[in-house]
């Protein structure tokens, strides 16, 4: 979304779940840099709707199998998703990209929900971000 909404600052792994996360019972691979819950490793620029979500969670479930939610800190957006549909909609390339799809509700269509926020920016002309619409299909 345009950097004139508003925004969270989400925990990438939340202050309540990183105890678990240090000794390993977190279902979230560490590659050693996280230095703690309130580093700015572990913080993430979020919308409103995906923090809502997100809440503590870091893994979901798909085919009964625990994958990581998208790490913004460790992946690459246009590896995991994609934008279709003249932007309004945001897909999931990978098992990570589809479980983060799915559990932070990407393409929520309640009225109010991120769909129709979307749909608004783009009639205003505001959305898709100019790095995003290489990655539109």
């Amino acid at each position: 979304m345009p950097a004139t909404s508003q925004f969270h600052v989400d925990h990438i792994i939340s202050t309540s779940r990183w105890s678990d996360f240090r000794d390993g019972s977190l279902s979230i691979e560490s590659d050693g840099s996280e230095r703690g819950p309130n580093h700015l490793d572990n913080f993430a620029w979020s919308c409103p709707f995906c923090n809502g979500f997100k809440g503590s969670t870091v893994s979901g479930k798909i085919g009964g199998r625990a994958y990581s939610l998208f790490h913004p800190r460790r992946d690459t957006w246009d590896e995991h998703f994609v934008l279709t549909d003249r932007s309004l909609l945001i897909l999931g390339l990978t098992v990570i990209g589809e479980v983060t799809e799915r559990l932070l509700r990407f393409n929520d269509s309640r009225p109010n929900g991120p769909l129709a926020v979307r749909h608004a920016a783009i009639v205003d002309g505001i959305y898709p971000p100019a790095w995003a619409r290489a990655w539109s299909v």
